[in-house]
This record gives structure tokens, sequence and C-alpha cells, in this order.
């Protein structure tokens, strides 16, 4: 073999070692960015893990920690509640940042009547503490019906009605506790969004209810961001 065909070869052999090389770190780079991907996943679900441990839901937004407000809102309630004697009549289920408080008819007003009855005032009056204390809270009152007709002077159907329920929950809040009224949002639904068959006189029962909504808007809008 002449000594230009060994230099061609010696050139051509290390073109392939360079390309070779190349490769090399580029796989060496990749394998560092998953590590590193891989590191920060389990951060951030170890973070998640330790907050719901701690009786306390966070989200984890651009490396920092936004406080679930609702989970802490939906305990202490619950504690209302139980202290009340009040847990088959008054139920708090909180998600996605929402705490929604159901109050069964027999706990807030008479049959075809929307004044609020003594009983309920211990669960409003908590209520009513939560919202105090946490001011991104925006409240949505809903007034529900089941699909016995109603027609009176007062309330000439079951829509009437179930808003007329909602607005006195409202006036609760606004008269009781001085809440500013731009806070709420109150909806009378009648007997269209039931929660059980109207079948019976207990599923109808269950129907006849005030739900009240506490939706963290604070959390919301760190969503959006």
């Amino acid at each position: 073999m002449s000594y230009k065909k060994l230099i061609a070869n010696s050139k051509s052999s290390g073109d392939e070692n360079l390309w070779l090389i190349t490769m090399t770190d580029l796989m060496s780079l990749l394998l560092v960015c998953f590590v590193m991907f891989f590191i920060i996943t389990r951060n951030k679900e170890k973070a998640l893990e330790r907050a719901a441990n701690q009786g306390t839901l966070k989200k984890v937004q651009n490396g920092e920690t936004v406080k679930d407000s609702s989970s802490e809102a939906a305990q202490s309630l619950n504690s209302a509640i139980k202290e009340l004697n009040l847990q088959n009549d008054v139920t708090v289920a909180s998600k996605n940042n929402e705490v929604v408080i159901t109050m069964r008819e027999r706990v807030t007003f008479e049959p075809a009547n929307a004044e609020i009855l003594q009983d309920s005032a211990g669960v409003l009056d908590s209520v009513a503490e939560i919202i105090k204390k946490y001011p991104s809270f925006i409240i949505e009152i809903d007034g529900h019906t089941d699909n016995v007709p109603i027609k009176n002077r007062q309330y000439p159907s079951n829509w009437e009605l179930s808003t007329a329920r909602a607005t006195s929950v409202l006036k609760y809040f606004t008269n009781m506790h001085s809440i500013e009224a731009s806070r709420f949002y109150v909806k009378g639904n009648a007997e269209e969004r039931p929660v059980a068959p109207n079948d019976t006189p207990e599923h109808r029962a269950l129907n006849r209810r005030v739900e009240i909504r506490l939706r963290d808007a604070g959390i919301q809008e760190t969503e959006k961001n």
C-alpha cells in the first residue's frame, strides 16, 4: 500500500471516530437532561405528598407552592357541623378549589317558605367566619326545590321560591355579618338540578336544599397565569 493510501485511510478512520465521539456526547447530554427532568418531577410530587399528609393541599405553580384555602375551610366547617350535630342535614365537600355546603330544607326553611329557621343559624355563622377569613373566596348561593308545583300569591312557582330562599341566605350574610354583597352570586334553580329522582318523599326531601359554593378566586387566577 502506498504512503498516500495510508494517509487517506488514516483520515477516513479519523473522520469516523469524530462522528462517533459527537454521537456519544449527544447521548450523554440527553441522559443528563432526562435525569434532571426526573429529579424535578419527583421533587414536585413529594411536595404535593407532604402537603396532603399535613392536611393542607397545595398546588405547585412555577416552582412555588400555592396554598389551597378550600381544603382548610372544608375541615373547619366539618368540625363545626359535628359540634352542632347536624351531619345528617348539612354536608361539606371540597374539590377543585371549591367548597360546597349543602343544607337540607328541614334545617333551613319551612315548606313553601323562604324565612330562615333558627336551626340553620349556627351553620351559617360558621360559613360567615370562613368567608371573612378568606377574602379571596367568591360565594355562589343556589336554591333548589323538588318537582311538586307551588302556586300562591307570594311564590307563583318553584322558580320564585328557590330564588327567594337563596336571597334569604345572602341577606343573612350581609345583614348579620356585614359581608360585602359584591362577593355573592345568587341563583334559583327550582326543580331543574335534582340530586335524586323525585319519585319518593325521601328523594324529594334531598332535592329541597340550599347549596353554598365557596370558590378560591386567588388560586383560580394563579392557574390562569
